[in-house]
C-alpha cells in the first residue's frame, strides 16, 4: 500500500491548501546512512488514521525526479487494528516488501519503545526490545542511499488498507516521546544488535528543535490531508501530530468541570492527565474510597481512561480537572458485568462500537443516589456493562451510527414499585434470551441504597424476594399497577415483619428504613386451599422466605429438620386466621445457634393437610 503513497507523491514544497482535512508531518533536515532509529510513542487509534515512523530517501533534494528513485524503511500504525503494526521496505523502481506484524499489546493505549536498524546486510523491525521483523534478502542490499527520518498522520483513500473513514472521530492525535539516533559502527558500538550502534543524539522534544526538525506543508494523491504547521505541537515533553478538521487545528488541552454528589459517586477520567493519582485529582474525595471491579471490588490509587471507579465524597463537590481530550479508545470488556467510562464528549450509548456484538442491550447504568438506566456517557462519570462474552468496544465521540441491537424493553408496560426511586418491575413474563437485560449491576459499597429482586434482576413476573440496601431513616415506596388480567388474584407485598400491604391502582407507602426484605407476590383475593411455597431464595446464606396460604382458621404448624429426621426449629406454630403469610429462617436452631450446612426439610401442617419441601443452606 505504500506503494499508492509513492506512486502518486507530488509536492514538498507549499501547496493550496485543498483537501477536507489537515494533518501533520515532522522530519529532519540531516540525511542518515544505516543506524538504529528509535522512538518511544503512542499511536492514533480510529479506522481510516494512519501514524507512522520511518526513514526515506529525499531524491528531490539530490535533484533528482521520478518514484524509481524511492527509498523507505516503514513502521506504520494503521488505526483499525488494535494488536498490529505494518513494517514495509521500499527500494528502486517502487519495490516494496509490506508486513502486517501481530503484536502482545494495543499500541494506541499505551506508550511503547520501537526501532529500526538499518545495516548493509539486514534491516530490522523491533517492538520494546524484540524482534518482530528480519529482513536480509536483496532488498536490504539495495538500500544504501542517504534516508531522513520522517514521522506524519494521514488519512488515507484506500479503504482496503486501512478501513472505512468517519470525520467524527476527529480530532485524533499520535504522542511522541522521544526519537533517538544510533550510528551504524560494527564491533565498536555499545547497543543494538550484537552492539554493533552508539547513540549519536537523543531528542525528548522538551522544545522544537529547528535545527534538526522541519515541519510539513505540502500534500499528495491518495491522502485526504493537507499538512500544516499548526497541527505539529510540541507540549509537556511531546511532539504530538494531530488529524483535524480544518476549522479545529492543533492540540487541545481539556478541561472538564465534574459534579460530583455527597456519599458514593461512579467516576471515571475523561482527560489524559499527568497525574491519575484520585488523591491528586480529587482531594476531597474520602481517603481509601476508590475502588474499581474486577469481579469484585478493588481498592485502587490511580484512575485509568476507559475504566469507571467508585469514589465516596462526604459534602458535594466539584472537580476541576485539565488535561488532553480524550476522542477514541478501546475499552476492553470481560462476560458479565464492566465499570467503564466515557471520553472527553458526550457519547450515545446506541453509537459504541461494538464490533463482536457483546454490550447485552438495556445494561448500561450510572449512578445518582441509585442505579438508573443510561443512554449516554457524559465524562467524568462511571457506567456499568454488562457483557455477554469477553471482547472490545470502540468508545467514539459524536458519531451517528445504528444502535448496538434492537431491545424491546418490557419494563414500559409492566407494574411498577419503587423504593427511594430505585425502580423494579414486575407481572410481565420475559424470553429466556431477554433475561440478561434486566439483570442488575452488582450491589454499591455500603452506605449507598439499593433495591432489587433477589437474584440481581429488576423484573419478575408473578413472585419475587426484594432486597433493599438502605441508607435513610424512612422509606419511601410508590407502585403502579397496569397489569392485573385476573379479578380474583391481587398483588400482595410483605415486609420482613410480616406486614402486609395490597397493592392496587397507585400508591404510596412510607415505612420504617430498618426494613431490609419483602416478598412481592401475585396471590388469590380468597384463599381456597393450605398451601406453602418453596422457600427463596434456594440456596441461600444465610435467610430464605416462606410463603404460605391459610384458607380458614386453623393451627399451623411449619418445622424444619436435618436429614436424620432431627427436630431443628419450629418456625410457625399457633393458631393462624385465615390470609396469606410470609415466614423467615435465619439458619439458627431452637437454641439460636447456627446450624451447619446442608440439606434440610421444611414441614407445613394444617388440620389433616400435610406438606414436604428440602431446603439447601450453603455457607
Amino acid at each position: 500500500m505504500m506503494m499508492k503513497r509513492l506512486l502518486l507523491f507530488i509536492f514538498i514544497s507549499s501547496v493550496v491548501l485543498a483537501k477536507p482535512y489537515r494533518g501533520g508531518e515532522l522530519r529532519t533536515f540531516e540525511s542518515f546512512r544505516y543506524g538504529r532509529f528509535e522512538v518511544r510513542m503512542k499511536s492514533a487509534i480510529g479506522s481510516g488514521v494512519v501514524s507512522s515512523f520511518f526513514t526515506y530517501r529525499d531524491y528531490w533534494e539530490e535533484g533528482l525526479t521520478g518514484s524509481e528513485h524511492w527509498n523507505e524503511i516503514d513502521l506504520e500504525w494503521l488505526g483499525n487494528y488494535n494488536e498490529k503494526t505494518q513494517t514495509n521496505l521500499i527500494i528502486q523502481n517502487g519495490w516494496d516488501l509490506p508486513d502486517l506484524v501481530n503484536l502482545d499489546f494495543n499500541p494506541h493505549e499505551d506508550f511503547h519503545t520501537y526501532a529500526i536498524e538499518w545495516t548493509p546486510d539486514y534491516v530490522a523491525f523491533f517492538a520494546d526490545e524484540q524482534v518482530i521483523r528480519w529482513v536480509d534478502n536483496f532488498y536490504a542490499d539495495s538500500l544504501y542511499h542517504y534516508q531522513k527520518i520522517m514521522m506524519n498522520m494521514w488519512q488515507p483513500i484506500y479503504e482496503e488498507w486501512v478501513g472505512p473513514f468517519n470525520p467524527d472521530i476527529l480530532p485524533v492525535y499520535a504522542f511522541y516521546d522521544w526519537v533517538k539516533y544510533c550510528a551504524y559502527v560494527p564491533g565498536t558500538g555499545n547497543t543494538g544488535t550484537d552492539n554493533n550502534f552508539i547513540q549519536l543524539w537523543e531528542d525528548q522534544f522538551d522544545y522544537w528543535d529547528t535545527g534538526r526538525w522541519g515541519k510539513a506543508t505540502h500534500t499528495f494523491d491518495g491522502n485526504n490531508v493537507d499538512f500544516i504547521h499548526e497541527n505539529v505541537v510540541f507540549h509537556n515533553g511531546y511532539m504530538i501530530l494531530c488529524l483535524t478538521t480544518p476549522d479545529d487545528t492543533g492540540f487541545n488541552e481539556g478541561s472538564i468541570n465534574m459534579n460530583l454528589s455527597t456519599g458514593w459517586n461512579i467516576i471515571g477520567l475523561p482527560l489524559e492527565v499527568e497525574n491519575s493519582n484520585y488523591e491528586v485529582l480529587f482531594p476531597n474525595a474520602v481517603a481509601g474510597t476508590l475502588y474499581g471491579f474486577n469481579g469484585f471490588y478493588t481498592s485502587e490509587m490511580e484512575l485509568e481512561p476507559g475504566t469507571g471507579y467508585w469514589l465516596n465524597f462526604q459534602e458535594a463537590d466539584t472537580a476541576s480537572l485539565t488535561g488532553s481530550p480524550l476522542t477514541s479508545f478501546m475499552v476492553s470488556l470481560t462476560e458479565g458485568w464492566n465499570l467503564i467510562s466515557g471520553n472527553s464528549a458526550i457519547t450515545n450509548v446506541g453509537n459504541i462500537s461494538d464490533p463482536g456484538n457483546i454490550i447485552v442491550p438495556g445494561t448500561c447504568y450510572g449512578f445518582n443516589e441509585t442505579y438508573i438506566n443510561a443512554d449516554q456517557l457524559i465524562p467524568g462519570n462511571g457506567y456499568w456493562i454488562y457483557a455477554s462474552a469477553d471482547g472490545n468496544i470502540i468508545i467514539l465521540s459524536n458519531l451517528t451510527a445504528k444502535p448496538i441491537s434492537t431491545f424491546t424493553d418490557r419494563t414500559e408496560i409492566a407494574n411498577k414499585i419503587s423504593f427511594n426511586n430505585s425502580e423494579l418491575y414486575f407481572g410481565v413474563s420475559i424470553p429466556e434470551e431477554e433475561r440478561n437485560s434486566y439483570k442488575l449491576p452488582p450491589k454499591p459499597p455500603l452506605g449507598a441504597f439499593d433495591a432489587r429482586f433477589s437474584g440481581d434482576t429488576k423484573l419478575v413476573e408473578t413472585f419475587g424476594n426484594i432486597e433493599v440496601m438502605n441508607n435513610t431513616q424512612e422509606l419511601f415506596i410508590s407502585y403502579s399497577i397496569n397489569i392485573n388480567e385476573d379479578d380474583d388474584k391481587s398483588w400482595l407485598l410483605i415486609s420482613s415483619e410480616n406486614e402486609e400491604y395490597e397493592l392496587e391502582d397507585s400508591g404510596q407507602l412510607i415505612l420504617n428504613g430498618s426494613v431490609d426484605n419483602f416478598t412481592l407476590s401475585r396471590v388469590s383475593l380468597i384463599p381456597t386451599s393450605f398451601s406453602i411455597s418453596q422457600n427463596f431464595p434456594n440456596p441461600f446464606n444465610p435467610i430464605t422466605s416462606i410463603n404460605y396460604i391459610v384458607p380458614e382458621n386453623s393451627a399451623i404448624a411449619i418445622s424444619i429438620y436435618n436429614l436424620s429426621g432431627q427436630k431443628i426449629i419450629d418456625l410457625v406454630d399457633s393458631y393462624i386466621q385465615t390470609g396469606v403469610y410470609t415466614v423467615t429462617w435465619d439458619g439458627m436452631n431452637h437454641k439460636g445457634l447456627p446450624v451447619p450446612s446442608g440439606v434440610y426439610i421444611y414441614t407445613f401442617e394444617a388440620n389433616s393437610f400435610k406438606s414436604m419441601k428440602k431446603m439447601i443452606l450453603i455457607k
